[in-house]
């Protein structure tokens, strides 16, 4: 599969079929965290949910329109509409239309003119309206640039479920983050810091990493979580030490970043371009994981050589 997932990263053409198929995975990961998340909160004990979780993925891809079901612990029903309905052990029920915390407030806002986008909003509590105004303009503008690409729009509204925006005084830059607690919720840290393109490139970042995740549950690209985030390692990108698990996503969020912003004209749009081409144009990148082996599947492993030879072959041509 991820040969198919490199090309589907190139955003060529108007859509992915490939990007619509891991929707029912997506989907898969936001219900089975969110019930992580109820357990906790109400102290049932999550490992429950995690056993159900392996046990229906290892039989391959999972339809949603299926009821999922195992004996003595938490049962998933088919969705209805966006919504799902979780019943534990003892047929309590608890909706669960997307993974928010009930803690802070969000807002559906209607699409970017050319993108058909339907995304909750999470704005801090005791924010303003002018700022929540301020934000949903932005991100609009940011889904706008996204639509310029329609197969990378499709990514972000097919591996999105909210966008979260936050302030951050300690730092003084935009930043984006995502969890795989949250499947789906990017998180927007100080955006008025950032330019329009800089949120697309982030909301596509965040996305990608969704797109991944529903990937491993199909075919597991990371054969050692544990071993893999014990080692770290130095990104080509940021100069910082991260596990390696991370970098190993991370090499196929930057192709997919690098493939976006190819042959874009603007002066923000070619930064992008460059900052997300930096890492390929170093050191072979399969060395870094080197002493990894047996711990990621050959095929990511080809997937990164196949990424850095495509990358640099364009920065060839275009020079």
């Amino acid at each position: 599969m991820l040969p198919q997932i490199v090309q589907a990263l190139r955003w060529t053409g108007p859509g992915i079929p490939l990007i619509d198929e891991l929707r029912a995975q997506f989907e898969l990961r936001v219900v089975v965290a969110g019930a992580v998340r109820i357990g906790v909160a109400g102290q049932r004990e999550p490992a429950r949910v995690e056993a159900l979780h392996r046990r229906m993925t290892r039989r391959g891809p999972t339809r949603m329109a299926d009821a999922m079901t195992a004996p003595g612990t938490f049962r998933f029903l088919a969705p209805d509409g966006d919504a799902f309905a979780l019943l534990d052990h003892l047929d309590h029920i608890a909706d669960l239309p997307a993974p928010t915390d009930a803690r802070m407030p969000y807002v559906d806002f209607s699409a970017a003119s050319g993108a058909s986008f339907d995304i909750p909003l999470i704005t801090p509590v005791g924010m303003s309206e002018g700022g929540r105004r301020l934000a949903e303009r932005r991100i609009h503008a940011a889904l706008d640039r996204l639509a310029e690409r329609p197969a990378a729009a499709q990514c972000v509204h097919v591996h999105s479920r909210e966008i979260a925006v936050r302030r951050d005084l300690g730092r003084d830059g935009f930043l984006s983050t995502s969890s795989p607690r949250c499947p789906g919720r990017s998180v927007l840290i100080n955006i008025e810091a950032a330019s329009i393109e800089m949120i697309a490139d982030a909301l596509l970042h965040e996305a990608i990493h969704s797109l991944l995740n529903a990937v491993q549950l199909i075919q597991p690209f990371v054969l050692d979580h544990a071993r893999l985030r014990s080692v770290e390692a130095c990104s080509p990108w940021s100069d910082q030490l991260i596990p390696l698990d991370a970098l190993l996503e991370a090499c196929f969020v930057w192709f997919a970043l690098w493939s976006f912003w190819r042959g874009m004209a603007g002066e923000e749009d070619r930064r992008l371009h460059d900052r997300a081409a930096h890492g390929f144009i170093g050191p072979v990148l399969r060395d870094i994981f080197a002493d990894a082996e047996g711990a990621i599947a050959p095929s990511a492993l080809d997937a990164i050589d196949l990424m850095q030879a495509r990358v640099r072959s364009g920065l060839r041509a275009a020079s």
